[in-house]
């Protein structure tokens, strides 16, 4: 006959859980047929029911065991979730008595440890839930979740116990301190970076004034920073656009060249030579000889210049 654990069979299970003991290899000393033992082959039948324990049949009594099984592993997670709330599931039967506990996934607000903690979801999942969770965009029940991740049927079937899908108005408040945006922030908000000194400071404000920074490592390039504050300042900065410069006013367009003017066809007065004659004087004209200014003296008719050198 085979020697039996000293233990009782739910105090090893106990045990195994809390790691106290290793567990010991499958069916070695008989731990599925020792868990009806004495104690507890009355607390199957009580759970069971009086028909039950009485039945003729073996259906009856394995049913029984199944279902104390099952109670078994129930409370067992529930001690290993009051050792490690961050536990993670590692089957389907664990997410069940999970759910069962009380535990719940919202979709729509869950953190990347609430991912983690379901089995058979990976990293590059988490990174996808998580960015579309953060772009507002959520889902209203398993198709989409499953359109999504394209899961596998089974896998999503044994989620479904945990998940719940809630809708909100408003996308999730960013979790811990809003990261500095330094192509916009003012210099009172850049002294919220650790290890931002006044010298630092002014050189990041002129370095700014040049052109906006493009990533971390421009940051680091442009300011001269060691890798201790590099380190410090990842996911505490970044790196929207800057603000655009001034608009300036623009030239007015030159304006279109216009008909050429017409030319006049009456002819232009001379510039050079004499002047010419302006109009004739209204009034009547002088009786007396005109004396010429300058002149050798006043224009007579032949005839009376005979008669006066006559005279003479």
């Amino acid at each position: 006959m085979a020697r039996r654990h000293w233990l009782d069979p739910l105090a090893r299970r106990l045990l195994i859980a809390s790691g106290q003991i290793k567990p010991p290899a499958s069916g070695a000393d008989g731990t599925g047929s020792g868990i009806a033992g004495s104690g507890i082959a009355g607390s199957a039948g009580a759970v069971a029911g009086a028909g039950a324990a009485g039945a003729a049949g073996s259906g009856g009594a394995s049913a029984a065991e199944a279902l104390h099984n099952d109670i078994v592993e129930r409370d067992l997670l529930a001690l290993r979730l009051a050792q490690n709330p961050a536990l993670a599931l590692r089957t389907a039967t664990e997410v069940r008595h999970a759910a069962a506990l009380g535990w719940s996934l919202d979709v729509n607000r869950a953190t990347a440890a609430d991912w983690g903690r379901l089995p058979g979801c990976g990293r590059e999942q988490v990174d996808l839930l998580l960015r579309l969770q953060k772009g507002g965009v959520q889902l209203s029940g398993p198709e989409d979740l499953r359109a999504v991740l394209e899961l596998d049927a089974a896998l999503l079937a044994s989620w479904l116990p945990l998940l719940s899908f809630r809708w909100y108005g408003e996308p999730p408040a960013p979790a811990g301190p809003v990261p500095v945006a330094v192509n916009l922030a003012s210099a009172r908000d850049l002294a919220a970076l650790p290890e931002l000194t006044a010298e630092r400071c002014a050189r990041l404000l002129r370095e700014r004034a040049r052109g906006s920074f493009r990533d971390l490592a421009d940051l680091r390039d442009r300011l001269g920073l060691p890798p201790a504050v590099v380190e410090r300042w990842i996911a505490r900065v970044s790196f929207e656009p800057g603000r655009p410069g001034p608009d300036l006013p623009l030239s007015p367009p030159p304006a279109p060249p216009g008909p050429a003017a017409p030319r006049s066809s009456a002819p232009k007065p001379p510039t050079t030579g004499p002047a010419a004659p302006g109009p004739a004087p209204s009034g009547p004209a002088p009786s007396g000889p005109s004396v010429a200014k300058g002149g050798a003296g006043p224009s007579l008719p032949p005839g009376r210049r005979d008669t006066n050198r006559r005279l003479r």
